[in-house]
């Protein structure tokens, strides 16, 4: 069997606690069927799925993991794909995304997620005035499932029935919910060079983006989800509006792997047309005699916050990264100073190139971080097929904030003695689970007395 240990997320913002079905709603079972997983260390698979066939339009209300027994090392992730204005397929999916997908597959999969769930997830449920909507006329008939198997030992004969039960309901809610995802690209712009303690990547969703995607009323963020892959350390979501800086939507400075939850905010926070969001992601490759870059492979890297908001947005997702041409600017400097060699200009031939950068030099680690610091972000936000204009452009980065004040600093207690994290308490946090914090104090402060 695969199993993982949990985590528990005790500081940051506030998890699901009631995950009763509510009276009268009904459910659909998205699995997998006897799904033969390859023995390959990291496979995506797809598969599409017809809605349940609605006269009038319906919500979905919650979900949660369906996970096969056994497997539970083995699924790590689950992203759910709408599918706009495909009520049939003539042939359906079920096989390795990317490969040999149908255009209809394709179609869903080039749009925007509907939900997901991460390894460490227990599932959600919507207020009881909130839901997603489907079927009648809203378009959205079928969705596709984007399944990630993390395989590392590469085993052999492994079989998955695995998914989502999703939740829905035909009594209509007072706000359909969308989802936002705000993102670094996952490709080889997202560059960490190997061997460095702590990495900063970050990147944005500017002002004109969330003016042209968020109603003029705002949104409100129920849930949000952080993502990066094995590298990843830390990741903030930090929220600007009108040159100065908000309190952070989510902050996790102890990032698991295996354990990647929906965060509800401890206080309302709203989302205004015009607002700036900022994705931050903080990685280690000291342990790594290779770089690593943005892709999907547990291996690379991602970063990226999804919030689940209400009222609906048309803006769906923000993606920006370093454009290919500054890395091109970047290798030919490092050429120059004989730091490393010049490959040609192809992204292939970048990733070539940046695998050559002696990463001994003291000074290549400099020129490094004020290039993640200073160069410009090449822009792509788009939204509902029928109700966003995208918008492409490079932009300038970073833009100027004035800094969210800061709070007087809380004792730690680091525990260094027992192996264990810091651990820093604040505010209405105490509240989260206090039995548990007094045992954690004790032993932490233990060695302090």
């Amino acid at each position: 069997p695969l199993f993982r240990s949990r985590s528990v997320n005790l500081l940051d913002g506030k998890e699901t606690n009631d995950l009763s079905v509510p009276t009268g709603a009904m459910h659909v079972d998205l699995t997998m069927d006897k799904t033969y997983v390859p023995s390959s260390a990291t496979t995506y698979w797809c598969k599409t799925f017809l809605l349940p066939k609605l006269e009038s339009e319906a919500q979905i209300i919650g979900y949660d993991p369906v996970i096969e027994p056994g497997n539970e090392g083995l699924v790590h992730h689950m992203t759910v794909y709408e599918c706009y204005n495909v009520t049939s397929f003539e042939t359906g999916f079920d096989g390795v995304c990317r490969a040999n997908m149908p255009q209809e597959a394709w179609r869903c999969y080039a749009t925007v997620a509907v939900l997901g769930w991460a390894v460490g997830g227990r599932g959600e449920r919507f207020p009881s005035d909130v839901g997603y909507p489907f079927g009648g006329k809203t378009g959205l008939h079928s969705v596709l499932i984007e399944m990630h198997y993390d395989n590392p030992k590469t085993m052999t004969g492994l079989v998955d029935s695995s998914g989502l039960r999703l939740y829905y309901t035909t009594i209509p809610r007072k706000y359909d919910a969308t989802t936002v995802t705000v993102a670094y690209h996952s490709d080889p712009s997202l560059f960490l060079l190997r061997k460095q303690q702590a990495i900063t990547v970050s990147t944005i969703c500017p002002a004109n983006c969330t003016k042209a995607g968020i109603p003029k009323e705002g949104v409100t963020v129920l849930y949000t989800l952080l993502h990066s892959h094995i590298a990843g350390r830390a990741l903030t979501l930090r929220h600007f509006r009108n040159g100065k800086e908000l309190p952070e939507i989510l902050r996790n400075d102890n990032y698991d792997f295996n354990y990647q939850d929906t965060v509800a905010p401890a206080k309302e926070i709203k989302i205004l047309p015009g607002d700036t969001l900022q994705i931050e992601c903080t990685y280690t490759t000291e342990s790594r005699s290779f770089n690593t870059f943005g892709g999907l492979g547990t291996n690379d890297e991602m970063c990226l916050a999804t919030m689940t908001v209400y009222p609906a947005a048309t803006l769906r997702n923000c993606l920006s990264r370093i454009p290919y041409s500054h890395f091109t600017s970047f290798i030919n400097d490092s050429f120059v100073k004989g730091w490393a060699q010049y490959k040609g200009p192809l992204p292939s031939q970048i990733v070539d190139g940046l695998n050559t950068i002696d990463v001994s030099n003291p000074s290549v680690r400099k020129a490094y971080d004020e290039f993640l610091s200073t160069a410009e972000r090449e822009l792509f936000c788009n939204g509902k097929l029928d109700g966003f204009i995208p918008i492409s452009a490079v932009v300038p980065f970073p833009q100027k904030f004035e800094p969210q004040p800061t709070e007087e600093p809380v004792p730690q207690c680091t525990g260094s003695g027992l192996g264990l994290q810091s651990v820093t308490l604040s505010g209405a946090h105490y509240l989260k689970a206090i039995p548990l914090m007094l045992l954690l104090f004790v032993f932490l402060c233990f060695e302090t007395i």
